[in-house]
């Protein structure tokens, strides 16, 4: 048996996700008010190719989690690959840089200025990869301090300074090796070890497959470019970028579920899966539900030149609960597969295994969704439609495109783990965030008052949105005993710690 305490884990990592939606939201704050739209979208078209920049990372951070929860001493090893393979990734930086900013109506110098994050995002994620094997987390520490350490240096440099975006650029890189060095920290009783060319040998042997497996994120990613080539519309892009921030709510409700990936792992197959998926889905509809009811304050709040695009808020957060859907199942699917207990692996062990099978399925479902972004955007660019047009169609087909994921994985994981879901709660948790939440929509749409000054309007906000989520605790913790469990676990963790 582990000694990772799945729920546990995780408990702390939602609690941590908590806190840096509202860092997030400040940080998000700072730039949307002070940079202009077109400025936004560079920083955006940044980070997607930011994206291709450590597309060979995890030939290293795959098995560092793996050998990690398996109690294999390869840590001090794959930090030291991190450094060696970020210079592959500046390479690959330039390469795509330079490609895609010949295409576009951008600022080249900024992009390319982004080449300084490259090395930090390798440490940082690899760092987070052996975290995730030992301590799950612990790894969310790493992120906290990622998220807090932007705002006082995004204030300084983009705010004060009026840095734009290579003040935004600087801050996340500062910021970066700030947690690099945390979390490299906290790990330093696990990298004591020699450093093992075995397991480099063993990296490059099966990277065919560790590239192969996060080939299906990259194309689906690779919608960023596309859209950007082919619209030739930076508005849009930050207009898709800002709608996933207030999105972006919903994606931390995923973090309850961090821990089960290392817990199967190491062997552990007990119940916690259902409890885990149950609770995650318990957080996910209000957190879902608070950014599609406070959809249009939250973009008045961020920039009130965003006020008018609440419809593809919505849609994105159909889209992210579908994909964080598709990345549990998937992590469920590879955490049970022992393809690569065995010191002698051979090559065609992994082609029959689900660590490739499953991604081939969404290289070809992504595949399908860039065709047909392309041949969307080809058809509308000939029509003169509005920017607003461009990022509808393009939000829609990212959704419908995962249905098919979902459905697939969700029955896979339900014959392999014999998972089930509590239908009985979800349906009270279901109804109960809908009639809270629909109830504060019509308050909040007699009540609130829009306000240009960010003083005066977030506390006003806030409150609106603490309440629905306040009510809907108290009505599922009256309806339902898991519930009431999980409060009582979470006044129990509480008191220990005072």
């Amino acid at each position: 048996m582990s000694g990772i305490r799945a729920t546990y884990s995780g408990l702390i990592s939602l609690s941590i996700g908590i806190v840096t939606v509202l860092t997030g939201l400040v940080f998000s704050l700072i730039i949307t008010r002070t940079l202009t739209i077109e400025e936004y979208g560079t920083w955006s078209l940044l980070l997607g190719i930011l994206m291709y920049a450590i597309i060979v990372e995890p030939v290293i951070s795959y098995w560092a989690t793996r050998e990690t929860a398996r109690s294999e001493n390869s840590q001090k090893t794959s930090i030291l690959a991190a450094g060696i393979f970020s210079s592959i990734g500046m390479v690959i930086f330039l390469i795509t840089s330079l490609l895609v900013t010949n295409e576009s109506y951008v600022n080249t110098e900024i992009i390319l200025f982004g080449i300084i994050l490259v090395p930090g995002m390798f440490l940082y994620r690899i760092a987070y990869a052996i975290n995730l094997g030992w301590k799950p987390h612990l790894s969310s520490y790493g992120f906290l301090i990622l998220e807090i350490t932007k705002i006082p240096l995004a204030l300084t440099l983009v705010y004060f300074f009026n840095m734009g975006v290579l003040g935004v650029i600087i801050t996340f890189f500062i910021s970066q090796n700030i947690s690099v060095i945390f979390q490299i920290y906290i790990l330093r009783e696990r990298i004591k070890g020699k450093i093992q060319f075995k397991y480099i040998r063993k990296w490059l042997k099966f990277s065919w497959l560790t590239l192969y497996t996060p080939l299906a994120n990259t194309i689906y990613k690779s919608d960023i470019l596309i859209f950007v080539a082919f619209s030739e519309s930076i508005t849009g892009l930050a207009i898709f970028t800002v709608s996933k921030v207030v999105s972006g709510t919903i994606s931390i409700s995923s973090n309850l579920i961090i821990p089960t990936y290392a817990k199967i792992l190491a062997g552990d197959k007990e119940n916690f899966l259902k409890e885990n998926l149950t609770l995650m889905i318990y957080f996910a509809i209000p957190l879902g539900l608070l950014s599609i009811t406070f959809a249009k304050p939250a973009l008045f709040l961020l920039n009130p030149i965003y006020e008018g695009v609440g419809i593809i808020v919505i849609i994105i957060t159909i889209k992210i609960f579908f994909n964080q859907l598709i990345n549990i199942f998937e992590q469920y699917i590879w955490g049970n597969d022992k393809v690569d207990v065995k010191s002698e692996i051979k090559s065609q062990a992994f082609l029959k295994s689900s660590i490739f099978k499953t991604p081939t399925l969404r290289i070809i479902n992504y595949s399908g969704y860039l065709i047909l972004l392309i041949l969307g955007l080809i058809i509308l660019k000939q029509n003169s439609v509005t920017d607003l047009d461009y990022v509808s169609y393009w939000a829609s087909i990212s959704v419908i495109i995962q249905i098919p994921l979902v459905v697939y994985f969700g029955i896979k994981v339900r014959r392999e783990l014999r998972l089930s879901v509590d239908v009985k709660s979800l349906l009270k948790y279901i109804l109960a965030g809908i009639g809270v939440f629909g109830i504060s929509f019509i308050i909040t749409e007699e009540f609130l008052i829009y306000n240009n000054s960010v003083f005066e309007f977030l506390p006003q906000l806030l409150l609106f949105m603490i309440i629905p989520i306040i009510f809907y605790i108290i009505v599922t913790y009256v309806i339902d005993k898991r519930i009431k469990n999980l409060i009582y676990v979470i006044i129990n963790e509480i008191r220990k710690i005072f």
